[in-house]
């Protein structure tokens, strides 16, 4: 199915909105909806672009964006990356399998993989941490469990917050 702009071609796709899977050749089972969305996706299947922007520069397989400018980036992105919010996942170029839920949640992650942010603005420790769970609004206020290691910290620079570390060398606790 083929609704606006740009004819987009592989088989069983489906594409809402001018630009929507505009430069597909050869991939198959996308689905695009929205100005732009999965613009740059190519020779690649099974990704789902919902949303103006969303997956604009995906260029994998099996991605799922959801949301304004949702996996963004990408522009050589690993496959399997899950992105709901409005620019979750924004700035993802080489990470894969990475899971973030929520307004701009894993949005400073680059090349990380395997990780799982949720909550609005729930950004990884770094932008190419791998295997880290990040639950929060912020850096600053934020569960994490990463590798096997994990940390609390309930406030921010500054501030009195909660400490608590965990197999950690040199944890800060109070």
């Amino acid at each position: 199915v083929n609704i606006g702009t740009g004819e987009g071609t592989g088989t069983n796709n489906t594409r809402v909105g001018d630009g929507a899977l505009s430069n597909l050749s050869t991939g198959s089972n996308n689905t695009a909806l929205g100005y732009r969305s999965g613009e740059s996706t190519t020779t690649h299947s099974l990704n789902t672009f919902v949303g103006t922007l969303a997956g604009l520069n995906a260029t994998s397989t099996e991605n799922t964006a959801v949301g304004y400018a949702a996996l963004y980036s990408g522009s050589a992105q690993q496959s399997s990356n899950t992105a709901i919010g409005s620019k979750s996942l924004y700035s993802i170029t080489l990470g894969g399998s990475n899971t973030a839920v929520g307004r701009s949640a894993g949005y400073t992650l680059t090349s990380g993989s395997y990780n799982t942010m949720i909550g609005r603005s729930a950004y990884s420790s770094s932008a190419t941490v791998t295997n880290e769970i990040t639950l929060g609004d912020g850096a600053d206020k934020s569960f994490r469990i990463p590798g096997s290691s994990f940390y609390i910290n309930g406030g921010s620079e500054g501030t009195t917050g909660t400490k608590v570390g965990i197999n950690i060398s040199s944890p800060a606790a109070q």
